[in-house]
């Protein structure tokens, strides 16, 4: 804590009145210059600061939080790799299932696990592109959003957003 004092000590610049950042420049002497009440206005500013209740001076209103000034969403440290797992294993059963139904099945639709949604198959999914579709959602998932969906935070919720992912992209 000391070496950042010193630091900011170092750092300091006097400011000026010719420089557009520092105006309007407000010096406040209390030792030298008596405040007086004409002085209203920094007496109103100096009583904010200390955080007490003016008579009569503007109350600011709360802001409220934009997607600016809120924090972005910070992922578990095992998130990615809990999503890699998750969507390999889902491309393996889709890999098994197209290697037991053979290649002339029509339209057939395979299950990737208990209580997660079918998955559609209109034609034979080659392992690359299935590989390309997998690239893409870790992608598209690992981008942080504030106004879109959270991420997966566990395994199942991974593999439902990654089944309910490529039934859009081989329904096209």
């Amino acid at each position: 804590m000391l070496f950042r004092f010193d630091d900011l000590v170092r750092r300091f610049e006097r400011p000026e009145r010719r420089n557009r950042w520092d105006s309007p420049l407000f010096e406040l002497r209390p030792h030298e210059d008596a405040i007086t009440d004409v002085s209203g206005p920094i007496l109103e500013t100096v009583a904010y600061l200390r955080g007490e209740k003016v008579a009569g001076a503007h109350c600011s209103r709360v802001l409220q939080p934009t997607i600016a000034t809120q924090n972005v969403r910070v992922p578990d440290t095992n998130s990615l790799y809990e999503l890699d797992r998750a969507t390999q294993e889902v491309i393996n059963a889709l890999v098994d299932a197209q290697n037991e139904l053979g290649v002339d099945a029509g339209i057939r639709s395979v299950s990737v696990g208990e209580g997660l949604p079918l998955i559609s198959l209109y034609r034979t999914v080659g392992l690359p592109e299935l590989r390309r579709h997998r690239r893409t959602f870790v992608r598209i998932t690992g981008q942080s959003s504030l106004s879109g969906p959270p991420p997966p935070s566990d395994a199942l919720s991974a593999k439902r957003m990654f089944a309910d992912f490529l039934n859009r992209e081989l329904k096209a």
